[in-house]
């Protein structure tokens, strides 16, 4: 008590019993004191000597939590790197693999229905052909969104060859040529996106998407057929028989029970075009049938 008592005594004026020294000059003589202290004790170690075997065990513990903290720190580094990787790599391959990353083998019911219009055109029946664009511009509306979303390029590409059909047929004089050309040209692009599916190998446990060729080339035929044009019929017949016989061991192979079944309907195809005096009746039916059961397994 005595000694903080002679402390505030320093700053208090003489007159109040104190040594009036001020508080500027108490502040000074206690800041040189704390140094002095200072420079004493780190010089002399003699703090440092007294407690040295407790610093060594302090430190000692402090190491161990320190490599226990670096540890733990390490471990959670590794564990989001590695699991951050996993999913990443999982998302990457999962992207490459993906079956929809593409169209095909998508577009086979608007080949069939764009077909079917231009049947309808090679025999002048417009109202048939009317009808079929309307179920056209219905289904390809219907599935906008699913098919931009995948490929946004090629289905615009394939929207304006459909804007193209659509005008032709429904105008109020169709004019049979326009509408073929516009036709074959839009079964053209949509045929070309449809077939990738061979080619990505994306439906290798069925033919869906592999035999668009010979549904192409039974549609020609069927163009020639309605034109009587049997010469250029009995050509295709040659290059449908030639593509069905080259691709027999790949197919058969996927799936023999289909191939067998299509191959039946091509053998009355042929026989039917190749007639000595074709009847157009009979390769219209034959024709139309293997078109139905290759489009239906193309799917």
């Amino acid at each position: 008590m005595a000694l903080f008592g002679l402390i505030s005594d320093l700053p208090q004026p003489k007159v109040n019993g104190g040594l009036g020294l001020g508080t500027t000059i108490t502040s000074v003589i206690f800041l040189v004191a704390i140094l002095a202290i200072i420079i004493f004790l780190a010089v002399s170690k003699i703090d440092i000597n007294a407690k040295s075997e407790s610093a060594e065990t302090i430190h000692a513990i402090g190491n161990k939590k320190n490599v226990l903290t670096q540890t733990i720190i390490v471990l959670c580094i590794f564990l989001v790197v590695g699991i951050g990787g996993y999913i990443w790599r999982s998302n990457s391959i999962a992207q490459t693999n993906s079956p929809q990353a593409t169209l095909a083998g998508q577009l086979t019911d608007f080949i069939k229905i764009e077909n079917d219009m231009l049947n309808s055109v090679n025999s002048n029946n417009f109202t048939s052909a009317k009808k079929s664009a309307d179920n056209l511009e219905h289904q390809w509306d219907t599935s906008e969104a699913k098919l931009r979303k995948i490929d946004g390029t090629t289905w615009t590409k394939i929207d304006g060859t459909i804007d193209v059909v659509l005008a032709s047929v429904r105008s109020s004089n169709p004019d049979a040529s326009k509408c073929r050309t516009a036709l074959n040209n839009s079964l053209s692009v949509l045929n070309g996106a449809n077939k990738q599916a061979a080619k990505s190998g994306s439906s290798q446990n069925s033919l869906a998407g592999q035999l668009t060729d010979f549904a192409n080339i039974e549609s020609d035929m069927l163009n020639h057929v309605n034109s009587k044009d049997f010469t250029s019929a009995k050509k295709r017949a040659d290059d449908l028989e030639h593509e069905w016989d080259t691709s027999e061991p790949k197919l058969r192979k996927i799936d023999g029970t289909t191939w067998t079944k299509i191959d039946g309907t091509i053998d009355v195809v042929l026989a039917a075009v190749r007639s000595s005096n074709p009847d157009v009746s009979k390769c219209k039916s034959a024709l139309n049938h293997s078109l139905s059961i290759i489009n239906g397994a193309n799917k």
